[in-house]
């Protein structure tokens, strides 16, 4: 008989862990629900962004001397970043308050940083000096106001009988100074249509 009694403090011990396991198990624990995320905020359309047609604008708006005035068939931009961004571009930039170069371009970027200015061009650039009519064809043209000087890409420069053709080049203002890079050729100049 000591023998049937012997596994009996096994028995009642896995009994009761059987039980407490169970009561554990279905316990449920009633937390209120969180409450409900609020709705999701309706951004208003970004009203520092526009698109424009026929357009022109001039650079600084309302005080001399003037630096640039561009005319363009379309375009979109910003306030937020202070840019432009332009198609079928025709522009006058000014040295000293008086025109000095006029630019045309298939498309461009005009942008504004307090009171520095720049504008890139693109696609069959055609830029004629006012004065000695010199031409400059590119297709990149790149202007800061800053530095007051043009650096282009891919460039022709017709001026004095010869052409000058480069890779790339840097010009002053009134194309009377400049330093063609890369591959330069120079030749009799062809009559400009």
């Amino acid at each position: 008989m000591r023998r049937r009694w012997a596994y009996l403090p096994w028995i009642v011990a896995l009994a009761s862990m059987g039980f407490l396991l169970a009561g554990c198990a279905r316990r449920q624990i009633h937390a209120d629900p969180p409450p409900p995320s609020p709705p999701p905020e309706e951004k208003a359309p970004d009203s520092s962004r526009f698109d424009f047609e026929g357009y022109s604008f001039v650079f600084p708006p309302e005080q001399e001397p003037r630096v640039w005035e561009v005319k363009t068939r379309r375009g979109s931009g910003g306030t937020d970043d202070g840019k432009l961004t332009l198609e079928g571009v025709e522009c006058t930039l000014y040295r000293d308050g008086k025109p000095a170069l006029r630019v045309t371009a298939r498309t461009g970027v005009a942008a504004v940083e307090g009171k520095a200015a720049r504008l890139a061009l693109a696609g069959g650039v055609k830029a004629v000096e006012l004065t000695r009519h010199l031409v400059l064809r590119a297709e990149q043209f790149t202007w800061l106001s800053s530095e007051n000087r043009l650096r282009v890409a891919k460039v022709r420069f017709i001026g004095d009988g010869l052409e000058h053709a480069a890779d790339s080049a840097d010009f002053s203002m009134d194309l009377t100074e400049g330093a063609f890079q890369g591959h330069v050729m120079t030749r009799s100049a062809p009559a400009e249509p």
